[in-house]
C-alpha cells in the first residue's frame, strides 16, 4: 500500500511539471507567424496578362521534404498570405524536386510520373472572392490523394 500511496503524490507533481514544459498552442497565423517558416526556393514566376482578365501570379517552387507536414505547410501558408498580400490572385505550386519544379507544365503536356509526383502543395488565394486553399499530398506516390488544410481552423502549432 504504500507503494501505491507514493504513486499518487508523484502522478500529479509529474503531470504539473510537464504541462509547464508544452509552450503554449498557436491559434492563429499571427501565431504562427513568431515560428520559423519553411524555406521554399523558387524555380519559375509568371504573372498572367490583366487584358485577359484579373492579373495572377503563378510560382512553381521547392521545399525541402522534412517541411512537408501539415504544421511546417500551415506556417508557410501564413507567411505567403502576408508576403503576396497585395497580389490579387496567386497559385503556388511546391515541389519536393527543383528540377520538377522548373521545368513543369502547367497544361501537363510532356510532363513525366516522376514530375507529377514531385508535385506536392497546390496553394492559392483571390483576394476578390475571398478565398484561400491549401492542399497537399502526404504520399508521393498516390497522386490522386490530397489532404486539405482548414486555413480557417489551422492545426496546433
Amino acid at each position: 500500500m504504500i507503494y501505491k500511496d507514493v504513486l499518487f503524490r508523484v502522478i500529479p507533481i509529474f503531470v504539473s511539471c510537464l504541462v509547464s514544459v508544452i509552450p503554449a498552442v498557436a491559434h492563429s497565423c499571427d501565431d504562427f507567424a513568431k515560428l520559423p517558416t519553411p524555406k521554399i526556393k523558387v524555380a519559375r514566376q509568371v504573372r498572367t496578362d490583366p487584358a485577359l482578365g484579373t492579373p495572377m501570379l503563378i510560382i512553381h517552387a521547392s521545399i525541402a521534404n522534412k517541411d512537408l507536414d501539415e504544421r511546417r505547410l500551415t506556417i508557410l501558408a501564413c507567411h505567403l498570405r502576408a508576403k503576396y498580400s497585395t497580389e490579387k490572385e496567386l497559385v503556388l505550386r511546391i515541389f519536393d524536386d527543383h528540377k520538377a519544379a522548373e521545368e513543369f507544365n502547367d497544361t501537363g503536356e510532356g510532363n513525366s510520373r516522376a514530375m507529377r509526383a514531385s508535385w506536392r502543395v497546390y496553394y492559392s488565394f483571390d483576394q476578390k472572392n475571398n478565398r484561400e486553399l491549401l492542399e497537399w499530398r502526404p504520399d508521393r506516390m498516390d497522386r490522386d490523394k490530397w489532404v486539405t488544410i482548414d486555413l480557417d481552423n489551422p492545426p496546433k502549432a
